[in-house]
């Protein structure tokens, strides 16, 4: 059985990323991880110490340390938003850089091929979580919405331990595959009481494309076999 040990996690995924070609990618990913990089020193964060696992789009980040989970989710969350919105306002290659975060709390252990246990999956589903999605979607000016964990938002948004105000954080549930849990949501600069999380996310905002639907009319005789078949019109 593998060691297991409680870690801080956090997850960062750029929306939209699918949607620009490789140039544009490849400017995303070191701009991304520049930010990361900038708001965790001045979170007091030992940015070198993190383990980070990379995935194109977003990193899954193990933070050695539990101590610094208000930091994270203060300091470094609220820089990193200034960071984007100062970095955003002097783009012009594209539409602007927005993030989905997720931090949560708990054991894991390290397998062969990354970490184990129900905490990273968690983790991994936060940040995939409807109401994340769709806040970040319908807030069209945000920079980035954070989603938490109800153990990080009870240690460290309930206590005001982070330097946010618990109320500006709402409770949402996430079911995603066959996960089910409650976790809290903030967009800063924007009001995430005031949104529709019911709704279906608005188009362009999933990088998934809808699935193409071809319909069938037969008219007349249909024989299927050695010579193919006969009388289809597609519509």
């Amino acid at each position: 059985m593998p060691e297991t040990f409680r870690r801080l996690l956090l997850t960062a995924d750029i929306v939209g990323y699918s949607a620009g070609g490789p140039p544009r990618q490849a400017t995303d990913q070191a701009v991304f991880r520049d930010l990361l990089a900038q708001a965790a020193e001045v979170a007091r964060l030992d940015h070198d110490r993190w383990d980070i696992q990379e995935s194109g789009d977003g990193v899954f980040a193990v933070l050695p340390s539990l101590d610094a989970e208000p930091r994270l989710v203060g300091d470094f969350v609220r820089n990193l938003h200034q960071r984007l919105r100062e970095k955003n306002a002097t783009r012009d290659d594209g539409p602007p850089m927005r993030l989905r975060l997720s931090a949560h709390t708990g054991p894991l252990a390290a397998g062969a091929n990354g970490y184990i246990g129900k905490t990273p999956i968690v983790a991994g589903r936060l940040v995939d979580a409807a109401p994340v999605r769709t806040a970040i979607a319908t807030v069209r000016d945000a920079q980035l919405a954070l989603i938490v964990s109800d153990e990080i938002y009870q240690s460290s948004v309930a206590t005001r331990l982070s330097g946010w105000r618990p109320e500006e954080f709402r409770e949402v549930s996430v079911v995603v595959k066959k996960y089910r849990g409650t976790a809290w949501l903030i967009v800063p600069g924007a009001d995430v009481h005031a949104l529709d999380l019911h709704q279906d996310e608005p188009a362009g905002e999933d990088d998934r494309a809808p699935a193409q639907h071809v319909r069938n009319v037969f008219k007349g005789a249909v024989r299927l076999g050695d010579h193919g078949v006969i009388g289809i019109v597609n519509r």
